[in-house]
């Protein structure tokens, strides 16, 4: 402890020392200005990624003898990280540092030195939980292992040795570009400490969110992405694209892509009708899904997305290419979107809507039944439509 101290300046100097003439004063406040500068570079130190390139021993009697290392990220390590981000964030505001910048400078010191010790918890934590790489979630048989399944150990990782080591070091950069600056009264923005702020979230969340909020995060971009497939797909169905520099499409071209619009209003009304029942309702902290069913789900959106994305590229060359190269592409996106459904759903009605607390009522039930076997076969009904409109497209030349 006493080389920690040593390593990140003692504060006493700057506290007692007597009053000093302008010019003393100036290089009294370059010198403890340095000294934050040092102590942010020496954070950036701290090997916050993987310890060794050899995959983890992720054995269940290892990791229940570790679990109590979890408890201390989430209930102690992690938030305290965040606590003194967000006091070092306040410390750096420029207002407060123009006004009084002698003991604000002495309180980033202080700061930085507990936010020293709190990265060596983490890391040793995280070193002793897993110290190897932890690999991607194909685990089929860890359904019933709760907080150790190795879906949300692989999100624990990634999420602290890849996005919150990002985002720390993003954020010393910034606060020693302020510290340098400060003086020419630069403007200061909190964008990157409230990104660190949500990394450090969502480092905690993997801990002790549920395994559906999990999910439901990971849908969001994917959703959001999935929106803006639709905005293309009825602008490809449209007789002038807004984005199609005023060339005219054929009528077949149109009609061939508008027999795909019903198939994207179903997936988005997929997504949408999980999300919002997801939202609305007190989860179980765990499903009884195995990591790899976890990441099926998890990546669904994400999977969904490729595949329209594959859809609307024959859509949009439809008047340029070979009509038998189209239809090949875009048949073969059709099936992808099916039969990844079908794989969504099976999962769904199986560990999800079982979950959801009101089902214990018999009308909930069959309503939610109803609904899924609704969406099923208007699903096939309406890829079977486009199959057949990719095929006559195919036969039909001008």
């Amino acid at each position: 402890m006493e080389t920690r101290q040593r390593m990140f300046g003692s504060t006493s100097q700057f506290i007692d020392a007597p009053e000093l003439d302008a010019a003393g004063e100036k290089q009294q406040l370059r010198d403890q200005a340095e000294l934050v500068i040092q102590g942010f570079d020496r954070l950036a130190e701290h090997k916050l990624g993987w310890s060794s390139e050899v995959a983890t021993d992720l054995s269940i009697g290892r990791l229940r003898a570790k679990e109590g290392l979890l408890t201390r990220l989430h209930s102690s390590f992690l938030p305290t990280l965040q606590h003194q981000i967000i006091s070092l964030s306040r410390a750096l505001d420029p207002s407060d540092l123009r006004k009084d910048p002698a003991a604000n400078l002495t309180l980033i010191l202080n700061i930085q030195a507990g936010l020293d010790s709190t990265l060596d918890q983490i890391v040793r934590t995280l070193d002793d939980l897993m110290p190897g790489k932890v690999p991607k979630p194909s685990q089929a048989n860890d359904h019933h292992y709760g907080a150790l399944k190795f879906y949300r150990l692989h999100g624990l990782d990634q999420s602290i040795r890849a996005e919150l080591r990002i985002q720390l070091l993003l954020f010393y950069s910034e606060s020693s570009t302020i510290i340098k600056e400060v003086l020419q009264l630069t403007t200061y923005s909190h964008a990157f400490s409230s990104a660190l702020e949500k990394s450090i979230d969502s480092a905690i969340k993997w801990i002790t969110g549920s395994d559906l909020n999990l999910i439901w995060d990971a849908w969001k971009m994917g959703i959001q992405t999935l929106d803006m497939g639709w905005d293309d797909l009825l602008d490809l169905s449209r007789p002038i694209p807004i984005g199609g520099g005023g060339q005219r499409r054929r009528q077949s071209a149109i009609q061939l892509t508008r027999s795909t619009i019903p198939i994207l209003k179903l997936s988005k009304l997929f997504f949408q009708k999980l999300s919002r029942e997801l939202k609305k309702r007190d989860l179980p902290l765990f499903t009884e899904m195995s990591s790899q069913q976890l990441e099926v789900l998890d990546k669904s959106a994400e999977t969904i997305n490729h595949a329209v994305s594959d859809l609307l590229c024959p859509l949009d060359e439809a008047d340029e290419s070979p009509r038998a190269d189209t239809t090949r592409r875009l048949i073969q996106a059709i099936e992808q979107i099916s039969s990844r459904f079908q794989g969504y759903v099976l999962l769904v009605v199986l560990y999800v809507i079982p979950l959801f607390p009101d089902l214990h009522d018999v009308s909930s039930r069959i309503y939610f039944s109803n609904w899924f076997i609704t969406w099923n076969i208007l699903l096939f009904s309406t890829t079977d439509n486009a199959i057949k409109a990719a095929r006559l497209f195919e036969r039909d030349h001008p």
